[in-house]
């Protein structure tokens, strides 16, 4: 598996890679700045803090919103 996206932040865009390897690991390069490599078990953890961030911004657009 191989995916890249332009991700857009404070700084600018930076190219995220994910490569999911023959070694049981994901890859994640953020640009040629940063590469971290997890297992599944801690790929599942980021998920999981990746999505309650993303929640929280939700109902926090959502409470100015109204």
């Amino acid at each position: 598996m191989f995916d890249t996206k332009q991700i857009k932040h404070d700084g600018g865009t930076h190219n995220v890679e994910v490569v999911v390897t023959h070694h049981a690991q994901a890859v994640i390069s953020f640009g040629g700045s940063f590469t971290l490599r997890v297992n599944e078990e801690n790929l599942d953890k980021l998920r999981a803090m990746l999505h309650e961030a993303s929640r929280t911004l939700m109902i926090q657009r959502s409470c100015n919103a109204a």
